[in-house]
């Protein structure tokens, strides 16, 4: 006799006639399936015994990350393993789909039994993308091999620290990728884009794993990548878009001719969103006054973004024109260049000034007060706690890069818990992103 797996009841009313409804224990909804050949015939033997094996509604797929050259790797076999599994998932779970599909990375080193094990360190940027390249390929092969729809969430990269995809690589995906009905009733995107990249492969660069990857474009080229209207063709129903930024270069200053109107890179059918969250951006304020005037998004949260070019006045002033669709905002640690934004409002500011008369550099309205004016400035003083203000820009660092040019990159440390103690205080910086 087949075992009978535990469900909890969700009844509204003991004295309802209507059917009762039941939610599946979070072990047995969720599956994490890395992409290891061993654990893979597992998870493919496990669903091939049909409906019980494929009750799972929200799946996270992890690419492993190794210290040595991938350039070479061969993915076939994964490949061919994860075919399987969906065609399965598409046939026996009772949606014929999945409700979410999360993307990670996680390393790995050789231990003694030839098994791979969590090493207590990896400082090496450079694999890591390469993983997250190799992982988003062979999930989106999978998918269209199979046609197994996602139906709400598709998160990529977004639930972890120091780990992003390429933005090449995801624009070719969605200028690309065939046109089918997998995406179609998808609500939400996540997504943690960086700046392509190239391997260098002068052996002499091979000691020092932060100078053996490099990035292979300007800053400024891609910093909202113009074509992620694209996803419209592919995901309709698109009602969240959560867009990170991680920088994995220097900083430097792109030239202002770069910047091209959304206008010109719309499809005919544009992104009409519900709400819509950017982090870590570099950006001028023509193009991220384009942004949001164009995805007409009721619901804006801009954190950690960088003017490069202008200021915020007129995107503030959209903001709060009585013709703007936004009904609530978050705003939190913008800037202008160096200078922090502090708004012109009652509260106190993350770390304390010699500068008394500064306001909050965090701010959040809903619609009884979103129309209201909205005017900031920047601190003229010093800040009088620098061991507060090192630990959040630890924080930040790991949350938005540069590896490069900064703290040194450790993608184990990044993303195991702190303790209490070090935490940063007074911010959410740094506590985003943990692994699944």
């Amino acid at each position: 006799m087949d075992s009978v797996l535990p469900m909890s009841p969700n009844r509204k009313d003991k004295t309802s006639k209507q059917p009762t409804e039941w939610t599946l224990p979070a072990s047995i909804s969720h599956k994490n399936i890395k992409l290891e050949k061993s654990i893979l015939q597992e998870v493919l033997q496990m669903t091939s015994l049909g409906s019980h094996g494929c009750l799972f509604e929200h799946c996270t797929v992890t690419g492993i990350a190794l210290y040595s050259n991938t350039l070479g790797y061969d993915s076939s076999e994964e490949l061919s393993l994860l075919i399987k599994i969906f065609r399965n998932l598409k046939q026996y779970s009772p949606k014929g789909g999945l409700t979410s599909l999360h993307l990670r990375v996680a390393v790995g080193s050789e231990g003694p039994d030839k098994m791979l094990v969590e090493p207590d360190e990896f400082i090496s940027w450079g694999p890591i993308w390469s993983a997250a390249q190799r992982t988003f390929t062979i999930v989106m092969e999978a998918l269209d091999e199979t046609q197994l729809p996602i139906l709400e969430h598709l998160d990529i990269f977004d639930g972890i620290q120091g780990c992003s995809l390429a933005s090449d690589v995801f624009m070719s995906f969605a200028e690309g990728f065939p046109y089918t009905d997998l995406f179609g009733t998808l609500k939400k995107l996540s997504l943690s884009l960086s700046l392509p990249y190239e391997i260098r492969t002068d052996e002499t660069e091979r000691d020092n794993p932060l100078l053996y990857y490099r990035t292979n474009a300007r800053v400024g080229d891609l910093l909202i990548p113009q074509d992620i209207f694209a996803v419209s063709r592919l995901m309709p129903k698109l009602e969240s878009l959560n867009l990170h930024w991680y920088n994995i270069r220097n900083h430097a200053i792109p030239r202002p001719n770069r910047r091209l109107l959304l206008g010109d890179c719309l499809n005919e059918r544009s992104m009409r969103l519900k709400e819509c969250t950017l982090r870590g951006l570099e950006i001028s304020q023509d193009y991220i006054l384009d942004f949001i005037q164009t995805i007409q998004a009721p619901s804006v949260t801009l954190r950690n973004i960088n003017l490069i070019f202008g200021t915020y006045k007129r995107l503030f002033a959209y903001m709060a024109s009585p013709d703007s669709p936004i009904t609530s905002y978050h705003l939190e640690d913008l800037r202008e260049g160096l200078q922090v934004v502090f708004f012109d409002v009652p509260g106190e500011p993350r770390h304390q000034y010699t500068d008394l008369g500064i306001g909050p550099s965090i701010l959040t309205r809903g619609p009884d007060k979103v129309k209201k004016p909205l005017t900031y400035r920047f601190a003229m003083g010093r800040c009088i706690e620098p061991i507060d203000l090192i630990r959040w820009r630890i924080a930040y660092r790991a949350e938005y890069g540069s590896p490069v040019n900064s703290r040194p990159y450790d993608f184990v440390a990044m993303n195991s818990p702190l303790p209490e103690s070090e935490d940063p205080p007074n911010t959410t910086v740094g506590r985003r992103r943990r692994r699944r």
